[in-house]
C-alpha cells in the first residue's frame, strides 16, 4: 500500500460529490463590460455576444467583440482587480468569429517588467491573418492566406519562437485541410511575417466552391461533411484529429499523410444500434448517428457520439474510447463504450433541433486526461451553453468490471446568464459567463462552499480581511492557529499543508502531501487529527472579533470533516479508539465533538447578544466558569476570552443548570422565573444547534455516535437535572397558568435532548411519567415513542379500549421491529400478569415467546385450533406439576379433551396423551376423595397441595377420630391401589404397596389382647374392615 500514490488510494463516494461552478477571482475590465453593453440590442432583446467569443490561458484572458479584441492579465494583483485591457483591431470578416482562431503566446519581446510580452495571432474565417509579435507595440503584420477559399476553423501553436524564427502554427479548415504557418523571411520572430503551406487535407470544400456547387451543380462524388472540431496532439508524432459528423480523421504532420479515418455509418452506427436494441428489446429502425467531438483521454481517444431512432424524439449520447494504439494505426474496434445518461435538460435534446450537436463540447483537462483514475479529478466534462455534465469513467477502460459510467453529475449554468467562452486548462475546465464572470467546472465535496463569504458587510480585524473569496483569509488564520497551538513536527506540518491545499481546491496535491499521515497506524493518525483540530477550536486572539473568530472555526472544522472524507481516511478515524484522560474516545465521537463544540459555543454567544435581558445571568454563569480551576489555569483575562476556548464550553451548560438550584435562586417569584426562562433558553439553543449541525444536508457534520457521545461525558446529565428541577417548581404550584405552560414546553425540549444523548434506552422513565401526571400525556407519549420508552407506551395504552390498544400495539410492532418491541410487550404483559392481553397478541414472535411458557402456550394453541399441540403441551404441564393439584387436574382434564378433539389432518399423534390420561386419572380421582380434615391435619392451609401415591396412601391410613373414618381411609387406599393396578397391570411395585397396606391394617391393633374370633370381628380394625367389605360388596361373602 505504501508504494501506491495516495492520489489513487482513496475514494470519496460519488454521492458525496456535487458538480459546481466554482467562482474564479477574475474580473472583466470595465472596457470589456462596456463592449458587452454595446452588443446588446434592447429593441430586439438579443445580443451579438456569441458563446465562443472569449477564452483564457495560464496568463491572459481575451474577448472578441465585433471588430475588436480585448486582452488583459489573468490575475493582476492580490486584490484580484482587473487590469486595463489591451485593445487590438481585428480583420474584417463577414462570417462569425471564434476564439478558436486566436493564439496568444509568449513573444520574443520583453515588457517593462522584463517578462515576455504576449504575442497574438488572429485568423479571420476567410483566412485574413494579423500577427502581433508584441501587443505593447500595437504593430502587426496582416496577410491574406491562400487557403483555397476554405473557412478557417482552428489555429494552434506548433512551435515557440526560437533562433530568430517566428513561432509556427497549424491552421485547420472546416474542409479538413491542414496548413502550416511558419516564419517568412529573416528575423521573422521580430517582424511576425508568416507564410501558409498546405500540409494535407481532403478535397477542398471552400465557401466559394460550395456556392458554385449550389448554383451550377457539381460532380456526383461522395463527399464528407464539414469539420466541426480539430486539435493537435504531440506524442512520438505530431498528430491532428479532425472531427466531422460522418467521419473521424487523424493526420500525421511529420509524414505528412492521413493516418486513418473511420466513417460514422460503418464504424460507430453499429455500436449505437446495439445499445438501442438492448434498451428497446427489439431491432431499432431509422438509426442515425453523428460524431460530436473527440479528445485525448488516458492516452487513448475519447469520442462523443450522438444518435437517434424512429421511436424516440430525443438525441441520445454515447462515449467511445480507443486505446493508445490510435496514434499508430486505425482502430479495428473500440475498447470501451457507454451511454451517457442525460437525465436532465431533456428539452434541449430534441432531435428536431440539430443545434444540440454543435452546442456540445467534450472538455478534458490535462490533469484528468493523464490521471489513471477518476478519483479527485473533475471528470470528463461535456459542456453546453445551458449546462455542464461530469462523467467518471471506469478505473480500467481496457478491462472494466462493467461498461456503465461510474458517475454522472450535472450542473445548470445560471438561467439569466450567457456562456461566452470556455478554456481547457492543465488542471481545470473554465467557463466564462457574461454576467457571472469566470468559473471552473469542479466536482467538489458536497457542501464545500458552505460558510464562504463569511465576512460580508462586516468590518473585520486585520487578521481576518474582508472578501467573498475567503480561503486566503482563512488560510492565514489557520496558519496562526497551527503556529500558536501545535509543535513544529513534520507530520503536523504535512497535515496543515495538505488541508491548506484542499481549501484551495487542489485535491491532487493535497492527497500527495497527506501521504506521511496516511502511512501511520489508525490510532496514531486519529490522535494527530485530534491534536490538529484542538489547535483550531482553542485558538484565541484578542485582536479578532469573537463572532468572526467563531465563524471561522465553524468553517474550518466543517471543511476538515470534508477533507477527511475526500482523502479517504474518514472511515479509518471513525473506527479508531483514541486515548483520553477519561478513558478511550471513539473517532466519530472525537470528530463530532470538535465541530459541535464550536457550534454550541457560537450558540451561547448568540444567546447572549440577541437579548439584553440575558446579560445578567450570562455574566453570572461566565464568572463562575472562570473560577473553575481548569479554566483559571488558562489565564483568561475577560469573559469574551472564554469563547475562544471552545474546549471549555462544556462548563457553561453545567454551571447554567446549577443556577436553578433553590439555594441560588432566591425567593422572589419574578426573579425565579426570569432565571428559569434564561437558563432554559440557553440550553434549548445549545440543543438545537447541536442537533441541527448533525442533520446538516451537506454531510459536513457527523451523525450522533452510536456510543461514547461526548455530550454524555460532559454535560448531558444537567439537562435531566433542569427537567427535574422544573417539575419540582411546578409541583409547588406558585406558577401562573402561562408560566406553567411555558415551563412545561421547556421540559419537553430539554428532556428530549437528554434522552437523545443518553446511551441507555429509557424504561418507564420517571420524568415522562411526571409529564403525564402534569397534564402533558400526548407530549410524554411522543417523547416515549421517539426515544423507545416501551414501558411508558405499553402502560399508557393498557388503559385504553381493546380496539385502540391492539391497533396501537400492532403499529408499534411494525415501527419498532428492529428494537423488538414485540418481545418487550410479551415480557411486560407476563411480568404484570396481563396474560389475557398477552394471549390476544398474534404473530410468530409471540408464538416463539409463549413456547417458553407452556401454561400460556396451550391457550394460544387452542385459540389457533391446534388441539393436538395443545394436548401435548397440557400433558407436559400435568406431568411436570408437583405443587398445585388444581392445576394438575386442569391440565390433565384439558389434555384429554384436546386429544379427543384433535383431528387426523392436524398430523399430531395424541395416543401418548390418551395413555397418559388413563394412567394418571386414578390419582386425580382419588386425590379429590381425600377429606379436607385429613388435608388440614397434614398440610395446614395448603389444601391445593399436590400428593404422590405414597402420600395419599399414607394419609388415608393415618389415625382418624373414629373407626368409621379409619375404615373409610383404608377403603380409599385399597380403591386407589385397585384402580392403579387396572392401568398398570403386572406392576410389582403396586403389589408391594398392596401388601404394605394390608400389613398396615393388621398392625393397626395390638393382637396380644385379642382372645377370641369374636374379639377379632368386633374389636380389631381388620375385622371391622372385613365386615365393611362384606356389607359393601356382598359377593365377597359367597
Amino acid at each position: 500500500m505504501a508504494d501506491i500514490p495516495p492520489y489513487y488510494q482513496f475514494k470519496m463516494s460519488a454521492k458525496d460529490l456535487e458538480l459546481t461552478l466554482d467562482k474564479v477571482p477574475i474580473e472583466y475590465p470595465a472596457l470589456v463590460k462596456e463592449a458587452f453593453l454595446h452588443n446588446w440590442h434592447a429593441s430586439a432583446h438579443r445580443t451579438e455576444v456569441t458563446s465562443n467569443c472569449a477564452s483564457l490561458n495560464d496568463k491572459y484572458c481575451w474577448v472578441l467583440s465585433r471588430n475588436q479584441m480585448f486582452i488583459w492579465e489573468k490575475v493582476k494583483n492580490s486584490a484580484h482587480r482587473a487590469s486595463i485591457p489591451t485593445q487590438l483591431p481585428l480583420p474584417t470578416s463577414g462570417l462569425p468569429r471564434s476564439v478558436k482562431c486566436v493564439v496568444i503566446y509568449d513573444g520574443v519581446h520583453r515588457g517593462a517588467n522584463k517578462s515576455p510580452s504576449p504575442a497574438v495571432l488572429v485568423v479571420s474565417p476567410e483566412g485574413v491573418l494579423r500577427h502581433w509579435t508584441s501587443i505593447e507595440s500595437q504593430n502587426y503584420v496582416e496577410k491574406v492566406l491562400d487557403i483555397n477559399s476554405e473557412v478557417a476553423l482552428r489555429v494552434e501553436l506548433a512551435d515557440e519562437p526560437a533562433n530568430g524564427q517566428s513561432a509556427s502554427f497549424l491552421l485547420t479548415t472546416t474542409s479538413g485541410t491542414v496548413f502550416f504557418l511558419s516564419g517568412e523571411g529573416q528575423d521573422s520572430a521580430k517582424t511576425g511575417s508568416l507564410a501558409a503551406h498546405k500540409v494535407i487535407g481532403r478535397d477542398a470544400h471552400g465557401f466559394r466552391r460550395r456556392l458554385s456547387s449550389i448554383m451550377f451543380g457539381g460532380v456526383s462524388k461522395e463527399s464528407t461533411s464539414l469539420v466541426t472540431n480539430s486539435f493537435q496532439y504531440q506524442s512520438n508524432e505530431l498528430l491532428v484529429v479532425a472531427v466531422s459528423p460522418d467521419v473521424l480523421t487523424v493526420y500525421n504532420m511529420h509524414t505528412p499523410s492521413e493516418l486513418w479515418s473511420l466513417k460514422t455509418k460503418d464504424f460507430f452506427q453499429p455500436m449505437v444500434s446495439g445499445f438501442f436494441e438492448t434498451d428497446m428489446k427489439k431491432q431499432p429502425m431509422m438509426v442515425r448517428s453523428r460524431l460530436i467531438d473527440a479528445a485525448v483521454f488516458r492516452g487513448g481517444l475519447m469520442v462523443l457520439v450522438g444518435a437517434t431512432h424512429d421511436e424516440s424524439q430525443l438525441v441520445h449520447m454515447y462515449t467511445v474510447w480507443f486505446g493508445p494504439d490510435w496514434q499508430k494505426e486505425a482502430p479495428a474496434k473500440f475498447i470501451w463504450s457507454a451511454k451517457v445518461p442525460c437525465t436532465d435538460h431533456k428539452a434541449l435534446f430534441s432531435k428536431t433541433d440539430e443545434s444540440i450537436y454543435s452546442n456540445l463540447t467534450l472538455c478534458i483537462s490535462q490533469a484528468t486526461a493523464e490521471a489513471k483514475s477518476a478519483d479527485r479529478t473533475d471528470g470528463v466534462i461535456i459542456l453546453n451553453p445551458y449546462f455542464a455534465i461530469s462523467l467518471y469513467m471506469p478505473f480500467n477502460l481496457e478491462n472494466p468490471k462493467k461498461n456503465d459510467i461510474s458517475s454522472y453529475k450535472v450542473v445548470a449554468l445560471p438561467a439569466n446568464d450567457q456562456l461566452i467562452g470556455y478554456s481547457i486548462g492543465k488542471q481545470y475546465v473554465y467557463v466564462m459567463l457574461l454576467d457571472s464572470g469566470v468559473s471552473t467546472v469542479r466536482l467538489l465535496p458536497r457542501g464545500f462552499s458552505d460558510g464562504t463569504s463569511m465576512y460580508t458587510q462586516e468590518q473585520a480585524v486585520p487578521s481576518s480581511a474582508t472578501g467573498t473569496q475567503d480561503w486566503a483569509t482563512l488560510s492565514e488564520l489557520l496558519s496562526e492557529m497551527v503556529a500558536a497551538g501545535l509543535p513544529k513536527s513534520p507530520i503536523l506540518q504535512s497535515l496543515h499543508k495538505s488541508f491548506d491545499l484542499f481549501g484551495e481546491k487542489n485535491m491532487s496535491e493535497s492527497a500527495k502531501e497527506l501521504k506521511p499521515l496516511v502511512k501511520m497506524a489508525d490510532q496514531e493518525m486519529s490522535r494527530i487529527v485530534q491534536q490538529f483540530m484542538y489547535a483550531i477550536i482553542d485558538y484565541s486572539d484578542a485582536s479578532n472579533k469573537t463572532d468572526t473568530e467563531l465563524h471561522a472555526k465553524r468553517v474550518l472544522t466543517s471543511r476538515m470533516i470534508l477533507f477527511l472524507k475526500h482523502m479517504g481516511i474518514f472511515e479509518r478515524i471513525l473506527a479508531s479508539p483514541i486515548p483520553m484522560s477519561r478513558g478511550f474516545q471513539s473517532g466519530d465521537s472525537m470528530l463530532s465533538e470538535m465541530s459541535e463544540r464550536v457550534a454550541a459555543t457560537s450558540a451561547v454567544w448568540t444567546w447572549r447578544n440577541t437579548n439584553e435581558s440575558n446579560a445578567a445571568i450570562f455574566d453570572a454563569i461566565i464568572d463562575k466558569v472562570l473560577r473553575i480551576p481548569e479554566v483559571q489555569d488558562l489565564g483568561l483575562k475577560d469573559r469574551d476570552a472564554l469563547f475562544g476556548r471552545c474546549g471549555m464550553f462544556h462548563h457553561i451548560p453545567v454551571i447554567a443548570a446549577k443556577q436553578l438550584d433553590a439555594k441560588v435562586l432566591g425567593k422572589a417569584k419574578a426573579h425565579r422565573f426570569e432565571v428559569f426562562h434564561s437558563v432554559c433558553d440557553l440550553l434549548v439553543g445549545i440543543k438545537e444547534t447541536i442537533l441541527g449541525w448533525r442533520s446538516c444536508r451537506t454531510k459536513m457534520a457527523i451523525e450522533k455516535p452510536s456510543k461514547g457521545c461526548w455530550t454524555v461525558d460532559y454535560f448531558a446529565s444537567c439537562y435531566k437535572d433542569v427537567a427535574v428541577r422544573i417539575i419540582e417548581e411546578l409541583r409547588e404550584g406558585t406558577a401562573s397558568d402561562s408560566e406553567r405552560t411555558r415551563l412545561l414546553m421547556y421540559i419537553i425540549s430539554i428532556y428530549d435532548f437528554y434522552l437523545e444523548e443518553s446511551e441507555t434506552q429509557p424504561d418507564l422513565d420517571k420524568v415522562l411519567q411526571d409529564l403525564i401526571s402534569l397534564g402533558k400525556p400526548s407530549d410524554a407519549m411522543e417523547l416515549a415513542e421517539k426515544h423507545r420508552d416501551f414501558g411508558i407506551l405499553v402502560k399508557n395504552y393498557l388503559t385504553t379500549d381493546v380496539v385502540t390498544r391492539q391497533k396501537t400495539f400492532e403499529r408499534y410492532k411494525k415501527a419498532f421491529e428492529k428494537e423488538d418491541f414485540e418481545l418487550y410487550l410479551c415480557e411486560y404483559l407476563k411480568k404484570h400478569g396481563k396474560n389475557d392481553v398477552l394471549l390476544q397478541q398474534r404473530g410468530s414472535r409471540v408464538d416463539a415467546y409463549l413456547d417458553n411458557f407452556k401454561e400460556l402456550r396451550y391457550s394460544r394453541e387452542i385459540a389457533n385450533e391446534q388441539y393436538g399441540k395443545a394436548a401435548l403441551t397440557l400433558m407436559s404441564l400435568a406431568d411436570a406439576e408437583t405443587k398445585s393439584f388444581s392445576r394438575f387436574a386442569e391440565y390433565l382434564t384439558r389434555s384429554f379433551y384436546c386429544a379427543s378433539t384433535c383431528k387426523p389432518d392436524e398430523g399430531v399423534d395424541v395416543a401418548e396423551v390418551l395413555d397418559f390420561f388413563r394412567r394418571r386419572l386414578p390419582e386425580m380421582r382419588h386425590r379429590k376423595r381425600i377429606p379436607i380434615e385429613i388435608l388440614k391435619s397434614g398440610y395446614g392451609a395448603d389444601l391445593d397441595v399436590m400428593m404422590s401415591v405414597e402420600e395419599m396412601l399414607e394419609w388415608n391410613m393415618a389415625n382418624q377420630p373414629n373407626d368409621e373414618a379409619t375404615i373409610d381411609g383404608f377403603a380409599r387406599a385399597f380403591h386407589l391401589l385397585a384402580d392403579l393396578i387396572s392401568v398398570h397391570d403386572g406392576s410389582v411395585e403396586l403389589r408391594v404397596k398392596v401388601d404394605k397396606t394390608w400389613k398396615a391394617l393388621l398392625d393397626y391393633d395390638e393382637w396380644n389382647r385379642i382372645r377370641s374370633k369374636d374379639d377379632v370381628e368386633k374389636k380389631t380394625m381388620f375385622g371391622k374392615f372385613c365386615d365393611y367389605l362384606i356389607n359393601s360388596y356382598p359377593s365377597l361373602s359367597e
